[in-house]
């Protein structure tokens, strides 16, 4: 008998693991036998061996990364979400385009643990089966079930619906040609221009978006004021960079998209010569013990650590420097190195150590802002600052140690999907009162709390509609929630991957559920749940708006496929225009969306305008006052926020399987803080706003990876929402999972200010 290792049983588990988990595919097909290929499997899982089993690729919703994905289903349910290997992000050498889907369903890819837990998404049992209408005030959790028909009638003709008053319905804002707005939170490129297409055939309507978006676009025109326009997203090369510099990021931990993204470091990390880090981030992250350099500098001082760091170019290393202009020299000229580092809570020898690298490695330099920066009071000024260090040291987008995302084929093809001007609803507008409201794919009240005070009340939203699959803490606030699909049982088109040298884009589709092929109808797992295409097109169709009839396919009656299938094929075509493709010319839709998008190989394109023309930033608002408002009283501690790799995603956050890895958030604290309020590892406390108006109990976490006079708490925990809090249907009191509102949600803290006391239960 052969002698079987502990490293051979790992390596000869992970093939079975592989190969047994991606077996068989079809679109919505019925296998009457067990596929061929199956039969010469090792180890092949018991569930292979049953009728039905089926592969579809897809991509993930649960976060901003987009990863492919693989869905295994048996007799018509998801049993298990793995990676898709055509993907450029889900495997590192994806597949090519004309790799059949049966022969991909073999080769495995990598999903990150909130995109496996997607079943539980698709199988919440909080999940809305019907339409609710609100059965008392807003916000009072009590809701009557109606039919569509009802709903539909009610909320276009308006009327004393509530018994509070007069209502002004749909029919009323069509006639005005102002009224309606459309509140988007984290949409695709599929569904945005859909929803583009039928705000533009509804007279004056806006487009509004949530915060999370206004951030995204912060992030775009910041990168385009210092490194010049069209750019969108700038991020690092981390194959060919050789100093990788992370303020307020932990890329690593919370990377988008997070497995490629800690992939390329790791291997940035091993090859020769290795890839020097720097975190700097008050709270040691699994990133910050991974790099070289840690520092831990105050809240809110990035800007400060930032022009010591460009102080110390000019003086220490003026060779290294390639751009610089008198702006930028006369932004560093009233303070020393020294100085600029101590008000960060620094010192000069550590701005000095990271100008060094920076100067060794030049042009494969690549110094990144995190969420952490923009989410401050100057954030932009401190990403401008910070961005601005790669210029000094020649580092361009496209040239060495940074990337940017060419997806200038999505804004050519937008008017050829939606049918309106590049610049209608371009703008992206902050929430404003209106007279009617409808909210999708955004739950803004979970992550800012005055949002639920300006929404509660019928004064500047009479009439709010949410299309959402649970009660989330927003739509507890509307008048009437349309039940919706979820990401998996809906079609959609996705921007292309950073991170990569391959581009392209995803396509998501339908991997549950029923697809009539004579009447084109789509059926979700859920009967009476709708998809958010065809409740706009019903919608338009009862307002006489003539929206939805240009935008399907022949031969396709399901506007949400139809529409989805010819953007796809049109934005295939831009694509290979753009870049001299032919794959995707003589591929059909179908084919695409088998395999969950289109991608292929292609050259990263490089900024050739020269650097000075493209610098547009008005650095005198880089002056700040080295005596900060930093806390000085010891009661009070400075509250930050950081991402989990496994519980970030609000829509995620309360999946069984991942609060199972961890139940609830704890309060980070120094065990030079804790010491003083003789608090012990574990121990209970209350936290409390600074000024006093918000308390919650939470346990304490000791220890020494975070700056003393700093706290911390993880995103995604304190749901009040989405069964985490109980409602009522028809008078009958619904069951609620109580563990799902574990933890404290930062945001109730965050609003109130980054200052807390602790006090003892």
């Amino acid at each position: 008998m052969t002698k079987l290792t502990r490293r051979d049983f790992f390596k000869t588990a992970s093939l079975m693991g592989g190969v047994s988990l991606f077996a068989g595919c079809s679109f919505f097909g019925d296998s009457s036998k067990t596929p061929e290929f199956i039969k010469g499997a090792p180890g092949v899982d018991p569930i292979e061996s049953l009728l039905g089993i089926k592969n579809l690729f897809s991509v993930c919703a649960l976060c901003e990364g987009k990863c492919g994905i693989c869905c295994r289903t048996a007799e018509g349910s998801v049993v298990k979400i793995g990676g898709s290997p055509y993907h450029p992000i889900s495997r590192q050498d994806p597949l090519p385009f004309e790799v059949p889907a049966e022969q991909a369903a073999l080769i495995g890819a990598s999903i990150c643990a909130i995109g496996s837990s997607g079943i539980q998404t698709l199988y919440d049992p909080f999940r809305i089966a019907r339409p609710l209408r609100r059965d008392g005030a807003r916000g009072s959790g009590k809701w009557k079930a109606v039919s569509w028909s009802q709903a539909i009638s009610e909320i276009t003709n308006g009327g004393n619906l509530f018994g509070e008053g007069n209502v002004p319905g749909l029919k009323a804002n069509v006639s005005s040609g102002d009224g309606f707005g459309l509140l988007l939170g984290e949409a695709d490129w599929g569904s945005l221009n859909f929803i583009r297409a039928f705000l533009g055939a509804f007279p004056g309507a806006r487009l509004f978006r949530d915060d999370s978006v206004l951030s995204r676009e912060l992030v775009i025109s910041t990168n385009e004021s210092v490194f010049g326009k069209g750019l969108g997203n700038v991020f690092a090369n981390y194959g060919k960079a050789r100093f990788l510099l992370n303020f307020g990021s932990a890329p690593v931990d919370s990377g988008v998209p997070l497995v490629s993204t800690a992939r390329e470091i790791a291997d940035a990390r091993a090859m020769a010569p290795s890839m020097k880090w720097a975190v700097i981030d008050p709270r040691q992250s699994t990133s910050a013990t991974k790099a070289d350099i840690w520092l831990p500098i105050i809240p809110g001082t990035d800007l400060n650590f930032a022009l010591a760091i460009m102080k110390a170019l000019l003086e220490r290393f003026p060779g290294s420097v390639r751009f610089s202009n008198d702006a930028i020299k006369n932004a560093v000229k009233s303070h020393t190195v020294s100085e600029y580092a101590d008000s960060a809570g620094s010192y000069e020898g550590a701005a000095v150590e990271i100008a060094r690298n920076l100067a060794e490695a030049g042009p494969y330099s690549a110094v990144i802002p995190g969420a952490g920066v923009y989410g401050q009071k100057i954030g932009k000024q401190s990403a401008e600052a910070i961005l601005a260090l790669n210029l000094m040291v020649g580092s361009i987008p496209g040239a060495g140690g940074l990337s940017f995302n060419d997806d200038s084929f999505f804004s050519k093809t937008a008017k050829k999907v939606s049918g309106l001007d590049d610049s209608r609803f371009s703008d992206v507008r902050p929430l404003s009162p209106i007279g009617s409201l409808m909210i999708w794919g955004s739950d803004p009240v979970h992550s800012d709390k005055k949002v639920a005070s300006r929404i509660s009340n019928n004064r500047d939203f009479p009439l709010l509609v949410a299309i959402s699959p649970t009660i989330t803490e927003t739509a507890a606030f509307a008048d009437y929630i349309f039940p919706d699909t979820t990401y998996l049982e809906r079609w959609d088109i996705c921007s292309a991957p950073g991170l990569t040298s391959n581009t392209g884009f995803g396509l998501r589709s339908p991997v549950v559920g029923g697809l009539d092929k004579h009447s084109g109808r789509y059926f979700p797992i859920l009967p009476e749940t709708m998809l958010m295409e065809d409740i706009l097109f019903r919608l338009s169709e009862e307002l006489g708006l003539g929206f939805g009839k240009d935008l399907a396919i022949k031969d396709s009656p399901s506007i949400a496929r139809g529409f989805y299938h010819r953007a796809a094929t049109q934005l295939a075509d831009t694509f290979n225009e753009n870049t001299g493709g032919s794959v995707g010319r003589s591929a059909s839709a179908e084919q695409m969306f088998e395999r969950g998008g289109y991608f292929r190989q292609a050259g990263i394109a490089v900024r050739t305008d020269k650097i000075q023309n493209s610098f547009n930033v008005d650095v005198s608002k880089w002056e700040q006052p080295l005596n900060l408002n930093v806390n000085t009283k010891t009661e009070l501690l400075t509250l930050i926020t950081y991402s989990l790799p496994f519980h970030r995603s609000g829509v995620a956050s309360v999946n069984s399987w991942l609060l199972e890895t961890l139940p609830e958030n704890r309060l980070i604290i120094n065990p030079i803080d804790a010491s003083r309020r003789g608090l012990k590892q574990g121990e209970s406390v209350v936290i409390e706003s600074g000024d006093g108006s918000i308390k919650s109990a939470i346990r304490i976490q000791i220890a020494p990876g975070i700056r003393p006079g700093v706290v911390a708490l993880a995103n995604g925990f304190g749901q009040k929402g989405s069964g985490a809090t109980p409602y009522s249907i028809d008078k009958s009191n619904s069951y609620f999972d109580k563990p799902r509102s574990a933890g404290v949600n930062p945001a109730d803290f965050i609003e109130k200010g980054q200052l807390i006391r602790i006090h003892k239960s």
